[in-house]
């Protein structure tokens, strides 16, 4: 299985743990922990592909993302609150999503991924 595989199915995996009634809910919950695993291993490995690029595109598009999402929330926050502007709650929403994700893998992601690979060398 692919890398890009391994990272698409996932939810869809789940689906099929979560609906399967043939198993324990232990069992359920091993396999979507082996899922999220899997997932997480495909992340490391397509960000690895990234920095071993050539291009300066692939090796900064996360940072620019995050960069984007900071400052489009900072501009938008300001202008919505001082009334030169009204942003839709839908849209501050999802503009918070985005930013919660994108933070999360840059500050608690790679954090632990450090962590666990700390671990298996141990092991």
């Amino acid at each position: 299985m692919s890398w890009l595989n391994k990272f698409t199915n996932p939810i869809k995996a789940i689906g099929e743990v979560i609906s399967d009634n043939n198993t324990t809910v232990d069992e359920k919950l091993e396999r979507v922990k082996q899922i999220q695993e899997e997932a997480n291993d495909a992340t490391t490995e397509r960000t690895k592909i990234d920095m071993s690029s050539d291009s300066w595109l692939s090796k900064n598009i996360r940072p620019l993302v995050f960069l984007y999402l900071l400052i489009s929330y900072t501009v938008f926050s300001i202008l919505d609150s001082s009334g030169v502007f009204h942003m839709r709650q839908e849209f501050i929403t999802i503009l918070e999503e985005l930013l919660k994700g994108v933070s999360l893998y840059y500050f608690v992601g790679r954090s632990g991924e450090k962590i666990m690979d700390i671990i298996k060398k141990r092991k």
